[in-house]
């Protein structure tokens, strides 16, 4: 997925946070691989570290629209389910990116509409 950087905070060579804007959102984002330029796209895989529970944290919706919006305290995942596997570990498209994440319980059919709410997302620069 492309992301365009709006804003970076965090001391340089530290953890760095980003504001991004992506074809269907904006939100924070934990930033893994070199130093964000403000205002450049970047091609980056989206990851989720936070274990989520299906009808807790993730769940099926009625609504088929992609998004990614802030949250008070988390980040909001509107995707599609593309796959669940045994041992949690999930993919979901999100717009004409893809995130992975581990998602525990009972998951709805691929291809379900889901939204998924996490703590932090991680968004991890493609060029390496």
């Amino acid at each position: 997925m492309q992301v365009k950087i709006l804003e970076v905070a965090g001391a340089p060579g530290s953890d760095r946070r980003v504001r991004f804007e992506s074809e269907v959102g904006q939100a924070w984002a934990n930033w893994m691989g070199d130093e964000p330029t403000l205002g450049e796209v970047y091609d980056v895989e989206l990851t989720v570290n936070d274990s989520l529970y299906w009808d807790e944290d993730i769940e099926a919706v009625p609504d088929e629209r992609a998004l990614i919006e802030a949250s008070d305290d988390s980040v909001i995942i509107q995707a599609t389910l593309e796959s669940c596997e045994e041992d949690g570990f999930t993919v979901l498209k999100v717009g004409t990116g893809n995130l992975t994440l581990t998602a525990y319980g009972d998951p709805p059919l691929p291809g379900s509409t889901v939204r998924a709410t996490a703590k932090t997302l991680i968004l991890s620069d493609n060029r390496y």
